[in-house]
């Protein structure tokens, strides 16, 4: 405390006041657009396997299968050996594949975004989306434990890049 009572004041310790002066220097280097990028991957690949298994993350929640009339409008149309929510391809796409017009895979620095931008995918995959005719067909949202490997390959990115230039991380 200083002389005066109503003045408190704090000095950094001798390591606080380096690694601070490390990222200080170090601004702008920091970056988890690497892992991001990682992580995208790994994200399309899930999607890929919600699709295939006709299945959301959980065991047991299977997708509603298609009721008769729908296979018959399907096979009439000429998509009946085609997969539920993949009549054209382009919702599985758009969330599969990083070049597809429809992708959404925005990463930079401090950050990343994955999906898709076709405006029904919303209907079939929100939870709280008004249900009438369409189930619920949840597909854009990994499982807990891919999203705790997300939060892994972060944290260790971030570690990395901090003991690299001389912050001791635990």
């Amino acid at each position: 405390m200083s002389k005066d009572s109503n003045l408190i004041s704090i000095e950094l310790s001798k390591e606080s006041k380096r690694l601070m002066q490390l990222l200080k220097s170090h601004v702008g280097t920091l970056s988890v657009k690497n892992s991001m990028n990682l992580i995208g991957r790994q994200y399309r690949q899930e999607v890929k396997g919600i699709f295939k298994k006709k299945q959301a993350r959980k065991t047991g929640l299977r997708w509603q299968k298609l009721k008769k009339k729908t296979l018959k409008e399907k096979e009439r149309l000429g998509y009946g050996n085609k997969g539920i929510l993949e009549r054209k391809g382009t919702l599985l796409n758009s969330m599969t594949q990083k070049n597809h017009a429809e992708n959404i895979s925005d990463v930079n620095h401090f950050s990343g975004s994955f999906g898709s931008n076709v405006k029904y995918g919303v209907f079939h995959d929100d939870a709280t989306s008004t249900r009438s005719v369409l189930p619920l067909r949840n597909f854009s949202i990994p499982s807990e434990t891919t999203y705790r490997v997300f939060l892994r390959i972060i944290d260790e990115d971030i570690k990395s890049q901090l003991e690299f230039i001389g912050v001791d991380v635990k």
